[in-house]
C-alpha cells in the first residue's frame, strides 16, 4: 500500500489565497472442538478462492495547493508554540488538548468501593505509592476476598466534563479499565458495556483505531493490535494544519535573514483550514466527528493516511442507517449539522462558524457567544417565543437551548448536544428511534461516492454492514447485517476484487458456516500481511488458528497462535494455545500459556478450570484444588450466585 498516493490536480480545490471495538474478531473457542461465537443465517457459503482479475485502480487522491500534504515531517505542538504562544496557551485549555492524559492523583476523584451484583464482583479505586489503582475481586465460599485484578491506571481519556475513562498497561498492551467516573452524579461505577454477569473485566483492548481521536499521533508497535507508541498525546496543531517541519524551517530561516513571516494567504507550507472549501474543512473535523455509524477505508488506504487539506471521502466511506431499529444511537455531529436548513441554505455555515478549535469556551460565556453567532443571520424578533413571555424568559434568550437541545447522558466522551439546528420535538428526538422498527434499515453513503469504481463502492458498503453488525445488541439485527455483508462481499470477491481487507472480512463472515474456507481466506489475507490493519491481522490469525484446530492440525495451529498472542494479548487466545500445547504433550508450555491467560482473564472460570487440570496432571495437587475452588466460585457468581 502506498501511504501517500500520488495526487492529481483538483480543479475545484480553493487557491491558497482564498479565505479516528468493540473488536469484531470472533473470539477464539475455549475448547479444542471449535464453537462459533456468532450464529450465522443459513445460506450459501462463499465459494472457493479464485485467482482474481486485476481490479480497476482507484482514482488518485486529488492534489491540494499545500506542499505539506504528503509530508511526514511532524514537529509537535511545542515547535508551533514558539511563534504562536497565545494560540498555544488557549489550546492547552481546550478539550482537544486534554482528550488523553497521564493520570494525575491531584485531579482524580476520591477513592471509593462498590459492588456489581450481576457479576458478583467487588471494585475498588484507591491511591497507593503515587499510583491510582483499580481493583476487582470476589468473595470465595470460605469468606476469602480473592483479588482477580489489581492494576495501576496509566492514562485517562476525556476531559472529565461528562466522565473519565481509564487505561491500564499490561505487559506493554493497552486495556480499558471497567471502572469509570461519571461526572453527572459524581460516582464510580462500571463503564458502558460492562453490565453482564460475564463482562470482560480488564481485557477489553484499546488499539490505535480507538485512540486516533484521543491522541495527536500514535502508531501500532510491530503490527500489534493494542501495543501503541505515542508520538504526541495531545490533539495538537498538526492534526488540523498538517505536518509542520517545512513551515517551521521556512519561517525560522526568514526570521534569521531578517525577513518577516510569510502572509498566511501566500504561505503554502502549512494548511490553513480557513482557506479550504467547506467539504475539505469538514474533512478535518470529520476525522473524529463523523464516527457516528459505519465506515470503511478505501482499498489500499487508511484513515491515518489522510492529511489536512485533502478530502476524507478519498480515504474512507461513511454511511448512515436510513430507517430501521438499529442500536446505532450516537449520531455524528456533522451528519446532524448537514440536515439543518441553516446548513443547506448557505454555502458558508460549517463547524468553525461557531466553534473555535483553539479555545475552550467557558460555560458562562457559551450562551452569549452562540446567540451572537445566530444573530449574524437571524433577527431577534424572528424567535417564535414572545419577547415578554415566560417561556422566552426561562431560556434567557439562549438560542441553543431550543434549537440545539442537549440530552442527559452518563456515557463518557459522548457529546449530547443536538447539532441539527431547528425546531425539535419536546417528547422525542426524531433522529433517534425510540422503538425497534420492523425494518432493519439500509446503509446509505453520507457523501457522494461516484468517484469510486462500482466494485469499490460495493466493497465499502459490504465492509460497513459488517462493522454495523458488530455494534448490534439485538442478535436478529446482527444476523441480518452480517448476511448482507457476506452477500455483498462475496459478489465483489467473485467479480475479482480480493484485497487483503476484503479477504479478512470474508474469512470472518464465513467461519461459522465453513471453517476450512475461512482458514483459506485468512491465510491468503496474511500473505499480504503488510497491507492488513492490526485488527484484520489479529482477526486473520485467530480464524486461521480456528480452522487448523477444527482440522485436527494442532502442531500447525500452535505457531499461528503463538504469533497471535504477540500482537493481541487476549486471554482466550492464550487459553486456546494452552489447550493445543496440552493436547500435544507440552504440559510445561500449556501451564505457562494458561498462566498468561490468568493474568488478563482471572475472572474467567474456564481459565482456572484448565489450570486445575494442568496442575493435577503435573502432580501439583494443592494448586489444582485452589484453582478448582476459584473456578467453582466464579461459575456460581456468573450464574447469579453469591456476591459481596
Amino acid at each position: 500500500m502506498d501511504p501517500n498516493p500520488t495526487p492529481t490536480p483538483d480543479p475545484s480545490a480553493p487557491p491558497a489565497t482564498r479565505p479516528w471495538r468493540r473488536m469484531v474478531w470472533i473470539g477464539l473457542p475455549l475448547a479444542i472442538a471449535v464453537v462459533a461465537f456468532v450464529t450465522w443465517p443459513t445460506g450459501k457459503a462463499p465459494g472457493p478462492p479464485t485467482q482474481p482479475d486485476r481490479p480497476p485502480p482507484l482514482p488518485p487522491v486529488t492534489a491540494t495547493p499545500f506542499t505539506n500534504t504528503n509530508s511526514t515531517g511532524w514537529v509537535g505542538a511545542a515547535a508551533c508554540a514558539e511563534c504562536h504562544p497565545r494560540i498555544a496557551e488557549h489550546h492547552q485549555a481546550s478539550s482537544h488538548a486534554s482528550a488523553l492524559a497521564d493520570v494525575s492523583l491531584e485531579e482524580e476523584p476520591p477513592d471509593a468501593e462498590f459492588d456489581h451484583a450481576t457479576s458478583g464482583r467487588h471494585y475498588r479505586v484507591y491511591r497507593d505509592k503515587e499510583q491510582l489503582r483499580h481493583s476487582e475481586s470476589i468473595i470465595l465460599e470460605d469468606g476469602e476476598n480473592l483479588v482477580l485484578a489489581d492494576h495501576p491506571v496509566s492514562m485517562v481519556v476525556g476531559t472529565g466534563h461528562q466522565g473519565r475513562t481509564y487505561l491500564v498497561d499490561l505487559e506493554g498492551f493497552l486495556f480499558q479499565s471497567p471502572i469509570t467516573w461519571y461526572a453527572s452524579n459524581k460516582r464510580w461505577r462500571l463503564a458502558p458495556g460492562y453490565t453482564d454477569a460475564t463482562h470482560p473485566s480488564f481485557e477489553r483492548p484499546i488499539p490505535v483505531d480507538c485512540l486516533i481521536c484521543h491522541a495527536g499521533r500514535s502508531e501500532s508497535v510491530d503490527g500489534a493490535f493494542h501495543r501503541v507508541r505515542f508520538h504526541e498525546r495531545t490533539i495538537g496543531c498538526e492534526r488540523c494544519h498538517g505536518a509542520g517541519a517545512e513551515h517551521v524551517t521556512t519561517q525560522k530561516a526568514r526570521a534569521r535573514d531578517g525577513d518577516g513571516p510569510v502572509d498566511s494567504r501566500g504561505d503554502t507550507s502549512i494548511v490553513h483550514p480557513g482557506s479550504l472549501s467547506r467539504e475539505r474543512l469538514e474533512s478535518i473535523c470529520g476525522q473524529c466527528h463523523l464516527s457516528n455509524g459505519s465506515a470503511a477505508s478505501l482499498r489500499g488506504r487508511r484513515l491515518d493516511d489522510f492529511r489536512p487539506g485533502q478530502r476524507l471521502a478519498e480515504y474512507r466511506a461513511h454511511y448512515v442507517l436510513d430507517g430501521g431499529g438499529s442500536n446505532m444511537t450516537v449520531v455524528g455531529h456533522i451528519e446532524q449539522l448537514q440536515k439543518s436548513r441553516c446548513y443547506t441554505q448557505t454555502t458558508t455555515l460549517t463547524c468553525t462558524t461557531c466553534h473555535d478549535p483553539h479555545r475552550h469556551l467557558p460555560k458562562s460565556e457559551a450562551a452569549a457567544v452562540y446567540r451572537a453567532k445566530c444573530l449574524e443571520c437571524h433577527q431577534p424578533n424572528a424567535c417564535g417565543l414572545p419577547a415578554d413571555g415566560t417561556a422566552r424568559q426561562a431560556v434567557a434568550d439562549r438560542c441553543v437551548d431550543c434549537h440545539m437541545p442537549g440530552t442527559k447522558t452518563e456515557i463518557p466522551h459522548v457529546a449530547s448536544t443536538h447539532h441539527r439546528i431547528g425546531i425539535h420535538s419536546t417528547t422525542a428526538d426524531s433522529d433517534r428511534p425510540t422503538r425497534l422498527s420492523l425494518s432493519p434499515g439500509t446503509l446509505k453513503p453520507l457523501y457522494d461516492l461516484s468517484h469510486l469504481p462500482p466494485l469499490d463502492q460495493d466493497r465499502c458498503r459490504g465492509l460497513a454492514y459488517r462493522q454495523l453488525a458488530s455494534k448490534q445488541k439485538d442478535p436478529r439485527l446482527g444476523s441480518t447485517f452480517r448476511l448482507r455483508a457476506r452477500r455483498i462481499l462475496q459478489t465483489t470477491y467473485d467479480a475479482g476484487l480480493q484485497d487483503p481487507q476484503l479477504l479478512s472480512a470474508l474469512a470472518d463472515l464465513s467461519q461459522a458456516t465453513n471453517p476450512p474456507l475461512a482458514g483459506q481466506l485468512a491465510r491468503r489475507a496474511l500473505e499480504s500481511d503488510a497491507e492488513l490493519t492490526a485488527l484484520d491481522r489479529a482477526n486473520s490469525l485467530g480464524i486461521l488458528g480456528n480452522s487448523l484446530i477444527a482440522a485436527g492440525k494442532l502442531d500447525e495451529a500452535i505457531p499461528v497462535l503463538q504469533r497471535l498472542v504477540t500482537i493481541h494479548h487476549n486471554p482466550v487466545a492464550w487459553l486456546q494455545l494452552s489447550q493445543c500445547q496440552m493436547s500435544t504433550g507440552d504440559t510445561p508450555g500449556a501451564i505457562a500459556s494458561a498462566q498468561q491467560a490468568a493474568k488478563i482473564g482471572a475472572h474467567r472460570a474456564e481459565v482456572h478450570d484448565l489450570l486445575a487440570r494442568l496442575y493435577q496432571q503435573a502432580g501439583q495437587a494443592p494448586r489444582a484444588r485452589r484453582h478448582r475452588q476459584i473456578a467453582e466460585s466464579l461459575s456460581r457468581a456468573g450464574q447469579g450466585g453469591r456476591s459481596r
